[in-house]
Formats: C-alpha cells, structure tokens, sequence
C-alpha cells in the first residue's frame, strides 16, 4: 500500500509548539485514512514541497470556480464528478512531464508554484479560445463572489 501524503504547512501554537495544520482536501483525506487504519500508530514524516509559492488560494479558486466552470459547461460536463474528470483530463494535456525513468507523469495543480499554474491557466484560455471558441474571462476580470459562496475545491 502506498504512503499517503498529506499537504499543509506547520503553525505555531499558543504553547509556542508547531503543530501541523493540514489543507481542506488533505485534512478530509486524513480523516478517511485514520478511520481505515483505526488506532493504530502510524508513521508521519514532514518535509518541505519547495521554495516556490505553491499555488495559491486565489488561483484555486478562480481555476474551480471559473475556468472549470466555463469550459465544463460549454463542453458539456454536467454530470456528477464531470468537472472533476476535466480537471484531470486538463492535467493530462497540459501538466505532463517526464519522470526520471522516462515514463510520463501528470502534475498535480496541489504541488506546482504560482508562475508555472499561471502558465497551465493561460495555457487552458487559449486552447479553449482556439479550439472550442469558448472565452474565458482573466481572474480580475471576473466579479469576485461574495462570501457566503465558495468556488474552492474541497
């Protein structure tokens, strides 16, 4: 079984301890994986992703709740999980690299920086301008949602 991995990033406690503080999807993955191996102690080791900026809230955001939204819908990925298979089919175009074996691997948007998700976003308005005329508005183009929604993948 492989090891999981769990993203977030270390906060300072009250007590002047670090405590871990894990992202929404990485807690929620946590959770089901602590149910599944029950008490059990298991082994967690932390380790610094990199030194750029990993993508931000911001970006996620704008991704989710705008550039999936738009191309989904005027692709036609309506259904449950749909807009979930163009994300990763996304990925698949535009986020390949090639591993150390010189096999393909697909990036998750969760580890890139900034500048290159800003290169996958840019890369996503053009092919969907070019190939499907579909526009996508830039993110400050786009009037910001109020708070009571949320756009953000979870």
């Amino acid at each position: 079984m492989p090891n999981p991995l769990f993203v977030g990033q270390l906060k300072v406690g009250e007590d002047g301890n670090s405590y871990p503080e894990f992202f929404d999807s990485s807690q929620k993955l946590l959770n089901t994986y602590h149910k599944k191996v029950g008490n059990k102690k298991i082994r967690m080791s932390i380790s610094g992703l990199t030194d750029k900026k990993i993508r931000s809230v911001e970006q996620n955001n704008y991704y989710w709740g705008v550039v999936l939204e738009i191309l989904a819908d005027h692709l036609g990925y309506i259904g449950p999980g749909e807009k979930e298979d163009l994300h990763n089919e996304l990925r698949s175009i535009f986020l390949v690299r090639i591993g150390k074996l010189g096999e393909p691997v697909v990036e998750s948007t969760t580890r890139i920086s900034t500048a290159l998700f800003e290169k996958y976003l840019e890369a996503i308005r053009t092919w969907s301008l070019t190939k499907f005329q579909c526009f996508i508005p830039l993110p400050n183009d786009v009037e910001k949602p109020d708070e009571s929604e949320t756009y953000r993948r979870l």
